[in-house]
């Protein structure tokens, strides 16, 4: 599945005329050197924040933002490193989209999916 997002408008310029646009494969591949700079234990933090979304009613991406943050809080993580690994679980990479509003694009059950591979490949 491929994601557009333009990019390159931060000026407020309206998009007329520009074509601009970042392609993301979103896939759930885990390539282990981008898991070499995280921080915690991503096994931990994956699974804690898989259960937290499992059980969750995705009603909004401010939603599933508290659900990663909650997550991240009970391994002693602030926000953006525990989104951070949930974007590479989720979409094999650490920059790109907004991750949550990703995650509801997705749909809950292929992010959950993703998890699962990440935290199996990272296990294993």
């Amino acid at each position: 599945m491929l994601l557009a997002h333009n990019v390159g408008n931060h000026d407020g310029v309206p998009d007329e005329g520009r074509r601009e646009t970042a392609y993301y494969r979103l896939h759930a591949s885990v390539h282990r050197d981008r898991w070499r700079a995280m921080k915690g234990d991503p096994v931990a933090l994956l699974t804690t924040a898989r259960a937290k979304l499992g059980a969750a009613d995705w009603t909004s991406p401010e939603s599933l933002k508290e659900l990663v943050l909650a997550a991240g809080e009970e391994h002693s993580l602030k926000l953006g490193k525990a989104q951070a690994l949930v974007c590479v679980a989720v979409m094999d990479c650490t920059v790109g989209l907004p991750l949550f509003e990703s995650l509801e694009v997705l749909g809950k059950d292929r992010i959950l999916a993703r998890i699962d591979a990440a935290v199996e490949k990272l296990a294993g």
